[in-house]
């Protein structure tokens, strides 16, 4: 028997379920179009992709139908299917088409605009630049399942072990596990994700991403239902993305190096990219530096600190004065503002319950600091039990001699 020669760099797709064959194979193909994996004139044997892919010929052949009416492959009568090539004048023509027909659909519809119409086609166009920057990032940064995702690929435990020779502590929301505090909530007291790629895998797995352990996955199964990528994640996009770190000190580029290998593994593709403190809080704050926000995805300059009274206060309320990027949920705003102006004394560690499971960012353990005074510095004994709490006050303190 003949061997059928296999396509070249094409692999099994991993499926949830048999039913969601074809959105999975068409997203994975169509990438594999798109990012030249599959090169123009590459032939398409029906019998070694299903075998490649894992799946039989009937959802196959569907799949290439829908490839076909996207202009992304060519089926000819009796003869093998092909990777469709590029005609640059084809191109030129369609563009010049499009360039044509749509300044004259927005010459005959935009005076009938009214202040809703330019907003949202202000807000559009917004997304749209975004999109081209940072792949969408933004609507993905925004799902929570991916925010949980990216925190079961801390490895805290090892990382304290290995960058900070054993001394520091796990922080698994605002307020740490260690030093003790009346106001670390019950869910921050252990991890609640743990270390684990398959756990973050089978997050991503589960709403909508075509797995690619080692490579960049794929949305494949686009929407806002249950199982999907979510809000503003078109099919196709892939989930790669940049990281700015601070190159000191070492331990944060040391945790980037080794969180970016592991989300590889749940084929999340994450770019490094080294900075320095001063440069980062005058470029990559999106209140203070608006026009750069487009330039960032994750960043780690090295951490914030709040009071020994540790409400979010501007930090992760919306439109917060110390706001990095722009989280916005409703329930922590009226949860901070609880804190602040409220009368519950177990208001801060409600708010932080909370911020604990819905990561406005990613919490990291923190090292260990040493603090020394002379025998001759004084002051009162809160003044110094607040150095647990990463909080020096030495306008109470005062001299002996």
């Amino acid at each position: 028997m003949p061997r059928v020669a296999q396509v070249p760099d094409i692999h099994k797709v991993d499926l949830p379920e048999a039913r969601q064959a074809i959105p999975h194979v068409h997203a994975y193909l169509r990438q594999c179009i798109l990012d030249g994996t599959l090169s123009p004139g590459t032939k398409l044997s029906q019998v070694s992709l299903a075998a490649q892919l894992g799946i039989s010929r009937t959802p196959l052949r569907e799949v290439l139908r829908m490839l076909q009416e996207e202009g992304l492959v060519e089926i000819e009568p009796n003869q093998r299917t092909r990777v469709a090539g590029l005609d640059p004048q084809e191109l030129d023509d369609i563009y010049a088409s499009r360039i044509l027909l749509e300044t004259l659909a927005l010459s005959m519809t935009i005076g009938r605009f009214g202040n809703k119409e330019r907003a949202e086609a202000k807000r559009l166009l917004t997304v749209m630049r975004r999109a081209a920057k940072t792949g969408d990032f933004d609507a993905i940064a925004n799902q929570l399942y991916f925010r949980q995702a990216m925190e079961h690929l801390e490895d805290e435990t090892g990382w304290i072990k290995a960058f900070f020779n054993g001394y520091g502590s796990q922080a698994y929301g605002p307020v740490p596990q260690y030093p003790v505090s009346p106001d670390t909530p019950a869910d921050a007291e252990s991890n609640p994700f743990p270390f684990s790629v398959a756990d973050a895998t089978a997050l991503l797995k589960a709403n909508g991403w075509t797995i690619n352990a080692g490579g960049t996955d794929v949305c494949s199964d686009a929407g806002t239902g249950s199982g999907q990528c979510g809000a503003g994640i078109p099919a196709g996009t892939k989930l790669a993305f940049n990281y700015i770190y601070s190159t000191a000190p070492a331990l944060i580029g040391q945790q980037a190096t080794d969180l970016v290998s592991q989300a590889l593994k749940a084929g999340i593709h994450i770019t490094l990219q080294a900075s320095n403190f001063d440069y980062m809080l005058q470029n990559y704050v999106d209140p203070g530096a608006p026009a750069n926000e487009n330039k960032w995805a994750l960043e780690d300059f090295g951490g914030e600190s709040d009071d020994p009274y540790a409400t979010t206060f501007g930090l992760f309320n919306t439109t917060g004065l110390d706001q990095l990027g722009d989280y916005s949920n409703p329930t922590a705003d009226s949860l901070i503002n609880a804190s602040v102006s409220g009368g519950n004394p177990a208001a801060v560690k409600d708010e932080a319950s909370f911020l604990t499971t819905n990561l406005p960012a990613m919490f990291q353990p923190n090292p260990d600091l040493i603090w020394a005074w002379k025998t001759d510095v004084s002051g009162t004994p809160a003044s110094f039990e607040n150095l647990t709490q990463y909080y020096a006050t030495p306008e109470f303190w005062y001299f002996t001699k």
